[in-house]
């Protein structure tokens, strides 16, 4: 009796390694690799992005609005008119460059940057979050997530800019 059980649990097993193993879509490894290089190079592109804000790149933007404790208002860098500060211009230029590249391919994403604090981002900070879904928690659900990450110093400590291109599993 014994036995049967054992070989039964066995069975059991090796179904359970054929349908979650085997049987698991296998994305390529050209794939896996551009997804790397695209998630890579987006986000460098964005960090050194130069604004009309003084001329300033997108990762100066960033660093001035998430080092800003919570309650005050960031710079203005010379914004453009109808920007009141490096919060709004940066994430309306970030937005500009998803909608031409992500979007358009009908890729998901999630887009974050803030000041690490005990290895997560500091609450008394700015945090900038952006994603393809309104809820920045479900955009990647399901998805398989290719993230990039850049540390950047600033007067207020390390800002990590991260940013995570998803791919559907079939």
């Amino acid at each position: 009796m014994g036995l049967a059980i054992v070989v039964i649990l066995m069975i059991l097993g090796m179904l359970f390694v054929v349908r979650f193993v085997l049987l698991k879509p296998q994305t390529t490894i050209k794939q896996s690799y551009a997804d790397t290089v695209l998630a890579a190079n987006l986000k460098n592109s964005i960090l050194l992005f130069t604004t009309q804000c003084g001329e300033l790149r997108v990762q100066d933007l960033l660093a001035d609005c998430v080092q800003t404790p919570l309650g005050q208002s960031p710079q203005t860098n010379n914004c453009p008119p109808g920007f009141t500060n490096s919060c709004d211009y940066s994430q309306q230029r970030i937005q500009e460059i998803f909608d031409a590249t992500l979007e358009v391919a009908n890729r998901n994403y999630r887009f974050e940057a803030c000041i690490i604090k005990n290895r997560l981002c500091d609450p008394q900070r700015g945090i900038i979050r952006m994603a393809s879904d309104s809820d920045y928690n479900k955009a990647c659900e399901g998805q398989e997530i290719e993230s990039k990450f850049s540390p950047v110093q600033t007067r207020a400590g390390i800002m990590k800019v991260t940013l995570q291109v998803c791919r559907d599993v079939i």
